[in-house]
Parts: C-alpha cells; structure tokens; sequence
C-alpha cells in the first residue's frame, strides 16, 4: 500500500500500491465495494475530487484517468503527463488537476476541455544534482486556488495556477536531501538519484528482531586495519542507534579520519583510521530473489542472515560496485554492514576533515515511502 485517498464526506477510502490496482471501500464495514481498471505502473498517488464524484490516478506514465467514484467507469483520460506521478491534487473548485513527478514537472490541466494548461519544472536550476532533487512529491492548490504548490527534495515552491509563472521559493528543507558520503540508491538508478524515504527513515530496517523500532544499531571503531577487522572482538568507542543514512547523521558516528591540532600556530593534521558496523533486522514480506550493491573505496561488506551477500575486502578503486543477491522468504532476517575508512581519499565538496567513500543499494522492497510530502499539507496551505 503506497497510497490513501478518503472520500470528501469520509464514507469511502481508496488506496493503491505496487500491486498496479486501486479499491474502494466502506469506511463503515471495511467491505470492498469495487476496483478501478487496469494500471500499468505502481500507483503512487490518487485523489478524490471536491466533490466527491470522481477520483483521479495515474494509469501510465504518460496518461492520467479520471473514474466515476461510485461506478468505477472510466470518465476521461488526460494526456501529456511526463515521468512517474508522485501526487495529484483538485483544485478547491474541482475545474483543474494538477500532478507532480518523480522527474520533476509540474503538469496543470483544464478538466472541461481535457486541455493541460501549464507544464514547469519544480527545481530547473539545480537540474546539474540530478532527477533526485527535482522531484516533485507533493502538489496542492491555495485555498482560493489562485496559487499551486509544489513540494520536493530539500525546496517548496509556488506558482500562479493560471499562468504556470514561478513565484518564490517560499521555503527550504535543508541539505540533508543531498547525501555525498554515504548514499542510498535505487538499484535502477542514476549517480544522484536516491531511494524514496531518504529524507526519513531510509530503509525498512529494525533495531530488533521484534521489529517494533525503526533503526540501525551502530558501533564505531578506532584502528588501522588493511582488512576488514572481526569487529565482535573489538570495543567499539561509541555505539548507538541510526535513523537515517546520509553524511550529516554519519559524521557524527564515525571519528573524523583527520584530527586537527596546533602547532606552531599551523594546523597539524594525524591521520585516523575508523571502522564502522551497523546492524539491524529486514522484514521480509514476500519471497523473492533481493538484489543489493556495495560500492566503496576501502573494505566493506555486506551480509543478510548468515549469508555474505557482498564483499568488498581490500577494494582500493572507489568505483567498483559490486552487485550481491539472494532469495529471502518471508520473516525476519538479521543484517550487517561492514566498513573501514583506512585511506586518505578527496571527496569533492567535502571537507577534508572526512575521509572515504560508502555507496550502498538496498531494494526497492526495504525503502520506506516517507518523503516531505508527509508534512501537514494544510498548515503549508494556509501560509502560503
């Protein structure tokens, strides 16, 4: 289940997810009352008009549709979307739909004529990072409609629903949506572009075998190792739980690969090697063949049960990734990530104080589908 949608009146839900269907149902009995068509993707988002008459999903990526709510019936198909829709919105009148992409574009369409009205793009400028910070996963109206906005990676934006003309950039999430160090990928995707959920819990992991806290347990280790240490045997010098993945949370856990002293009024740099171990548990819900990579400039490993699923001991070129995979039945299943950050390796953009390089892919099947979309949408309307 990736999407809900509640009738105006609270009556009906709908709901959608990776298995390419949409229900409703009785809110009152929890009966199923009926299916909207076929879907050709994933449906990751839908909605309900003002009125409560007709719901809206995306049936490709390319083509929007719009269902009677009560029979189910196919009203009318809007064409000229572009990419993956991540959100759709009526605006207060329920004359217009708006949707926004994983790509990134803004798409706007007149619902009498079936006309798309405007098309923008949510974060052109910073086009140069990738389609991860352009895309758009949220869009909703003002209250009088005179204003779209648009919600993404690390920026809000605004728009002037009738003529698609940029206003400001009337807010900012910060940069933690732009991990450098410590990267969290999608199998299928690009250098930049990162699973959905990075911004909150990145994976599905839990802290336990109960599966009743979302985490990652950590350990960081002081040493120089030229292979992967058995770190049980080590004490670690600080230790801890990890709710996301990204440089900002890492550099906190891992000590600094250069210590910086004073001396004779200069800064004295002492190499210091670190190892890192984060553990957890996936909760698998449906068997299948798991696909993960590990990519990393000095020894890594990854392991799924009792199982070495990568294993990048004494790997000295940052750009090798290797790709593990295995079949894991439904269940809990432990998991460990190894790591030393043994060498001296320039990132650009990071300060030199850090060292090393950690790339990991989990599966689609592990991301969480947490995003700023999540924020209280009404309290953004409202201000805005």
């Amino acid at each position: 289940m990736v999407s809900l949608a509640f009738s105006p009146d609270g009556k009906r839900l709908a709901s959608a997810g990776h298995d390419r269907s949409v229900k409703i149902w009785d809110t009152s009995s929890g009966k199923e009352l009926l299916t909207l068509g076929v879907h050709a993707v994933p449906v990751r988002a839908l909605v309900y008009s003002p009125d409560g008459k007709s719901i809206a999903t995306a049936i490709d990526d390319s083509h929007i549709r719009l269902w009677d709510a009560t029979t189910g019936a196919a009203l009318r198909t809007l064409e000229g979307q572009q990419g993956q829709v991540l959100s759709l919105a009526f605006s207060p009148d329920g004359r217009r739909l708006a949707a926004g992409s994983r790509e990134g574009f803004v798409n706007q369409w007149d619902l009498a004529s079936g006309k798309k009205l405007t098309m923008v793009h949510h974060n052109r400028e910073d086009a140069r990072f990738g389609a991860r910070d352009a895309m758009v996963t949220k869009v909703l109206y003002s209250l009088d409609g005179k204003h779209l906005i648009s919600l993404g990676i690390g920026v809000g934006r605004r728009w002037d629903s009738e003529t698609g003309l940029e206003g400001d950039k009337f807010t900012s999430f910060g940069e933690y949506a732009r991990p450098r160090q410590a990267v969290l990928r999608r199998p299928d995707s690009g250098p930049y572009q990162l699973a959905e959920g990075s911004g909150n819990y990145p994976v599905e992991l839990y802290t336990s075998e109960a599966c009743d806290e979302h985490g990652m347990n950590y350990a960081s280790y002081a040493g120089k190792w030229d292979t992967l240490p058995d770190f049980d045997k080590l004490t670690p010098v600080k230790k801890g739980v990890l709710k996301h993945i990204d440089p900002e949370h890492l550099s906190g856990v891992m000590p600094p690969y250069w210590k910086i002293t004073k001396k004779d009024g200069r800064n004295d740099k002492t190499a210091q090697p670190s190892g890192l171990r984060v553990t957890g548990y996936l909760r698998v819900k449906r068997a299948g063949d798991y696909a993960f990579s590990l990519q990393s400039r000095d020894g890594s490993r990854l392991v799924v049960g009792s199982k070495i699923v990568i294993d990048n001991d004494g790997i000295k070129e940052a750009n090798e990734v290797k790709h593990g995979s295995l079949h894991l039945e439904p269940g809990v299943h432990s998991f460990a990530l190894t790591y030393i950050n043994a060498q001296e390796f320039a990132l650009t953009g990071i300060n030199d104080q850090y060292a090393g390089s950690l790339n990991f892919t989990f599966p689609d099947a592990f991301v969480r589908s947490l995003t700023v979309a999540d924020m209280d949408s009404s309290r953004i309307v409202n201000a805005v």
